[in-house]
Parts: structure tokens; C-alpha cells; sequence
């Protein structure tokens, strides 16, 4: 049986290479649902949260409605084409395609390979850090909005605050700096100081804590608003849990428990379905895509047999 987290990785795997295929085909100006750097010189893709933060401060900032039409439109169409890309896959597209997720699951594999361990958030902290995310997001918001104030607009704070996500968030040190080793960005490439300083921070945090970045990501705050829209769900059958709680082990993002059944996609949960993949339970978990199974969990058949005869 072939794992399905073995069929994940191969898909960020291409997601990382195809996202980054500018250089052979262009951009084709799709803002994806996922964070996809705006500065970098070779991208297929845009970012929707880079259009989103511009279409706020700039919509806001003008004045006059011939200057702001331009992009409200374009923030208009960035927004029915998250709504329609989250409808498909909802946060799957975090586990299976964002290239910011990749990183993090191969530091993940690299410590995990070395031998090191790494830290669970308490069950008792889980309520306080969850919510991290929707502040995170609503902070991107407002004060992208918020700088197109008048008496903000016309200081020299307002370039530090016109896209407050992009100056901090790692992903622009992370890719930038990849492409500047790869010489394709020069090495005068400006990227902002908090952005410089949040690259370690994801490292260290993504060795220490599996899914760090994940836990309090905003746009997982705002996909995670589609947890039960989208064509992807998955599935708990009580009558063949045997409540061992592997799957609240091996769950990186606090989303599993012993006592949902049904539908059990929670906000949190980005359909990594590492808890399908060492369910010990045959059957117990399955994901549906469309209403169609395309996946449970397996009782191993070797390993069956290897009981019966222990048991014979």
C-alpha cells in the first residue's frame, strides 16, 4: 500500500517546481490561494495575499474613483478566484501545494532522519494558539486598509505598513535569497529587515515545532473559513475506532480527537491525512473528494497475517 504521504510529497514537489516555471512560461498573473512570493523575478503564479493588501491600501488611498476602479476590480476578481479555489480544496491546498508547507515538512523529514525530537503544544494551550491565525489575519487587513488614512498615507511609515504580511512573512527572505543563490536575483536584492528576521525564526520553528508556521498562518485563517465548503472532507467511523490515539499523536496541527465522528474536517485540519496513514483501524478513516472515497485507512494485510499466526 502506498502511502498517501508519500503521494503528498511527490505533489508539492511538482507544485514547488511548477509555481517556480516563470522563467519558461511567464506569469500568468493568478493570484493562488497560497503563498506564492510576489518578488521574485521567475514565478508562474501570484500571491493572492499580495493583492489583497494592495487592493485594500490602494482602493482606500484614492481618491478619486477613476484611480480606485482599477483595483477594486482587480481585487474583486483575486477574490472570486480565492472563493473558487477554496471551494475545490479548501486548506488542502496548504498540505498538498503550498511551497512554504514543503519546506517545512522536508526540515521535518531532515530532523526527523537525524533523530532529533520535537515539541508538542500542550492540549491545555491549544485554545490560545489556534486563534493566532485569525488575529494574524485580521491585523494583514486592517492595517493594509489602514494605511490608505490620509494622515498615514502622506508619512514615511506608510511604505512599512502598505504590506504589512510581505515585510515580515518568511517565505520573501526564504525565496528570495534562493533565487539570489541560484543567480537569477542580484545580490543587492532589497528585502526587508522584520522579513530577514522572521526567516530564522521559521527555521527554528519549523525544526522545533512540525507545522510551526502552519499554526499561525493567516492564510490558513482565511481558507480555514472553508473547512466544510469544499469538494475535500474527510471521514470518522466510530464503530471501527478503536480510540488508540494515534491519530491525535501524529496530527501537527491540533486537529484531531477521539470524540467527533462524521465529518471530522476542522477549521485547523489542511488534509495532510497523516492520521489516515497510521490509523491502525481498517476503515476507520476514509476522505471523499466530490462525495466519491478516493482513500481510508488499511489494516496492514502482513501484518494481519503475522497476528493470526501468533494467535494460531
Amino acid at each position: 500500500m502506498v502511502k498517501i504521504s508519500k503521494t503528498r510529497t511527490a505533489s508539492q514537489t511538482l507544485s514547488f517546481i511548477t509555481i517556480n516555471l516563470g522563467f519558461i512560461a511567464g506569469n500568468t498573473g493568478i493570484p493562488l490561494v497560497i503563498l506564492s512570493c510576489q518578488f521574485l523575478k521567475y514565478r508562474l503564479f501570484d500571491c493572492f495575499f499580495y493583492v489583497l493588501q494592495d487592493g485594500l491600501f490602494n482602493s482606500g488611498a484614492a481618491t478619486a474613483p477613476k484611480v480606485a476602479a482599477p483595483y477594486l476590480y482587480t481585487l474583486a476578481i483575486a477574490l472570486v478566484l480565492f472563493v473558487v479555489m477554496a471551494l475545490f480544496l479548501g486548506t488542502a491546498w496548504c498540505a498538498w501545494i503550498c511551497p512554504v508547507g514543503y519546506v517545512q515538512d522536508l526540515l521535518s523529514k531532515g530532523r526527523a532522519k537525524a533523530g532529533i525530537g520535537y515539541f508538542r503544544i500542550p492540549d491545555r494551550f491549544q485554545k490560545y494558539v489556534k486563534p493566532i491565525k485569525y488575529i494574524f489575519l485580521a491585523a494583514v487587513i486592517i492595517i493594509s486598509f489602514g494605511a490608505a488614512l490620509p494622515w498615514i498615507s502622506n508619512t514615511k511609515i506608510r511604505n512599512s505598513l502598505y504590506l504589512p504580511l510581505c515585510y515580515v512573512c518568511p517565505a520573501r527572505a526564504l525565496f528570495v535569497y534562493l533565487q539570489i543563490f541560484l543567480g537569477i536575483l542580484p545580490a543587492t536584492t532589497d528585502v526587508p529587515l522584520l522579513s530577514i528576521i522572521s526567516f530564522p525564526i521559521f527555521l527554528v520553528g519549523a525544526l522545533l515545532f512540525r507545522k510551526g508556521w502552519c499554526i499561525i498562518c493567516p492564510n490558513l485563517g482565511l481558507l480555514s473559513f472553508f473547512h466544510k465548503l469544499n469538494a475535500v472532507s474527510l471521514f470518522r467511523r466510530k464503530v471501527r475506532c478503536t480510540k488508540c490515539g494515534t491519530c491525535v499523536r501524529v496530527c501537527a496541527m491540533g486537529a484531531a480527537d477521539l470524540e467527533t465522528q462524521g465529518d471530522v474536517s476542522k477549521p485547523e485540519c489542511i488534509r495532510c491525512y497523516d492520521c489516515m496513514d497510521h490509523c491502525p483501524a481498517d476503515k476507520s478513516r476514509s476522505t471523499y473528494f466530490f462525495k466519491k472515497k478516493i482513500a481510508e485507512s488499511k489494516f496492514p494485510a502482513t501484518r494481519l497475517r503475522k497476528e493470526l499466526l501468533v494467535e494460531a
